[in-house]
């Protein structure tokens, strides 16, 4: 007669979000390898994904959050991914003065620019042509790969995904 696993991914993946404080990322497990007897795994990966912007792409802060993200996870090791484009409307790149506000710019007509000038926006300070706006990702997905020893009870796999994830969060 096969045993039962110690647990389960659909368990886990209940237990994480009912029970583990995320601060606004969602996760998720996935059971990547099993021992032999498919009883206690080996191998788990998790992933804790931020949504940056509403589904109208409004920004949920004024910067994009992904370098300070990107570092905590890195400095864990942790993998990450990013996608899609959040366009931050209240930041403009000003070429020499780099991120400055919307605030600070002018809006540029066509008889303005000279032949082969795109721009849009004028930065007040400085005067540079402002091209476009400040841009981070949509989606940032940590992504951290734990391997077992393949004898760990339920409770012991749980307190080290926990553990894992309160390290970044």
């Amino acid at each position: 007669m096969k045993r039962e696993p110690v647990i389960y991914e659909d368990e886990l993946n209940d237990w994480i979000n009912m029970n583990v404080d995320t601060d606004g990322f969602s996760a998720s497990i996935s059971i990547d390898k099993w021992d032999k007897e498919e009883i206690h795994p080996k191998e788990i990966t998790i992933t804790l994904s931020y949504k940056t912007g509403d589904g109208a792409d409004q920004p949920y802060s004024d910067t994009p959050p992904d370098e300070d993200i990107i570092k905590v996870f890195e400095k864990h090791g942790w993998n990450v991914e990013t996608e899609g484009t959040m366009i931050y409307p209240h930041l403009m790149l000003c070429p020499k003065c780099g991120e400055v506000k919307s605030e600070d710019c002018v809006e540029v007509s066509e008889e303005e620019l000279a032949e082969g000038e795109h721009a849009f926006f004028r930065h007040k300070k400085c005067g540079s042509l402002i091209e476009d706006y400040v841009t981070g990702s949509k989606w940032i997905h940590g992504f951290k790969t734990i391997q077992l020893k393949g004898t760990e009870s339920a409770r012991k796999i749980k307190q080290i995904i926990k553990q894992n994830i309160e390290e970044v969060i």
